[in-house]
């Protein structure tokens, strides 16, 4: 098991919910018509050979399942993936495409940011009283959508790409750190 500790800096990169190949994200979300190619040359301007890059789930979706390795092989960046609700390949498929799987997230993979907060890294937010421990959660999921409910006394941000620009942020840039 990866422990985040060891690999996220505050210069890591996270995004969520590229969805690349899905066939009516666009009028779902109201993406502009050259979305996926400007997911993928955002992706490939800021994330360098060696900067780590988490991945929040719903990588690729449905539609020409033959063209997802075109979107993600070559990415550049150690890739991990937290495999949202739409991620249905295998972990070797993942693999071979250079993306360390960390599994499905539904509790939240945990680190402690040189701030002292926890953060629970999630494809989903954590809204579940049981999912408690945690003082922020990145996650996605919910595209452009704001987050109707979450736990009282915790904080979240949506990294989804309708939130970040369809670009990867720095974590540095999304845990907000304390006034």
């Amino acid at each position: 098991m990866i422990d985040l500790d060891d690999v996220l800096t505050w210069d890591s990169w996270v995004i969520a919910d590229h969805h690349w190949e899905h066939p009516r994200i666009r009028e779902y979300q109201d993406r502009p018509p050259d979305h996926f190619e400007r997911m993928r040359n955002e992706w490939i301007e800021y994330v360098g050979h060696d900067d780590v890059i988490l991945h929040l789930g719903d990588l690729v979706c449905f539609g020409d399942i033959d063209r997802h390795p075109f979107w993600i092989e070559g990415l550049p960046g150690r890739k991990y993936l937290i495999r949202g609700n739409h991620d249905k390949h295998s972990n070797e498929w993942y693999g071979a495409a250079g993306f360390t799987v960390l599994g499905r997230g539904n509790r939240g993979f945990m680190w402690q940011a040189p701030d002292s907060r926890v953060v629970a890294f999630s494809h989903e937010p954590l809204t579940d009283p049981g999912y408690a421990g945690f003082d922020l959660n990145v996650h996605g999921h919910i595209h452009a959508n704001d987050l109707w409910y979450g736990l009282p006394g915790h904080e979240y941000v949506n990294v989804s790409v309708e939130k970040t620009d369809y670009a990867p942020v720095r974590l540095r840039d999304v845990i907000r750190r304390p006034e």
